[in-house]
């Protein structure tokens, strides 16, 4: 009778832990994850978007568009949408994230579909230098 009720609390416990494993699906722990946020400037964690924000700022088609930014670009502990902007149209955005190191992204949406992710690490700023040649009036 005790090898059943052993066997038995084994198998609940492995079923349980099984049970809390998959429920979390990988995402951030909401807890760790707004530990994170800069309350002082009034970012808190979303457990819409899955990152640090400013929700009051953000209009209904702004979360859609914050939320599949980091959808895409990944969640991780300490991520902050900085700034959504639109763009060009109502479905188009730009939304700044950045991430617990301070290294900014970009991710750009046209018409509710990604079209590109733009890193800190992969942009270079290229100055160009133009002379500016004034010509005499010919007579």
């Amino acid at each position: 009778m005790k090898k059943i009720i052993t066997a038995g609390l084994l198998l609940t416990s492995l079923f349980l832990v099984g049970c809390s494993i998959t429920t979390n699906n990988g995402d951030t722990d909401p807890v760790t994850a707004g530990e994170k946020c800069n309350k002082a400037e009034g970012f808190t964690y979303s457990t819409e978007i899955k990152a640090c924000v400013k929700e009051f700022n953000l209009n209904a088609n702004q979360t859609k568009a914050a939320t599949m930014a980091v959808e895409t670009y990944g969640t991780e502990d300490g991520l902050t949408i900085t700034e959504v902007k639109t763009v060009r149209c109502p479905s188009c955005f730009d939304v700044t994230l950045q991430n617990e190191d301070g290294d900014s992204s970009v991710v750009k949406i046209d018409e509710w579909a990604v079209s590109e992710i733009i890193k800190d690490a992969e942009t270079e700023v290229i100055e160009i230098e133009t002379e500016i040649v004034e010509e005499e009036p010919s007579s």
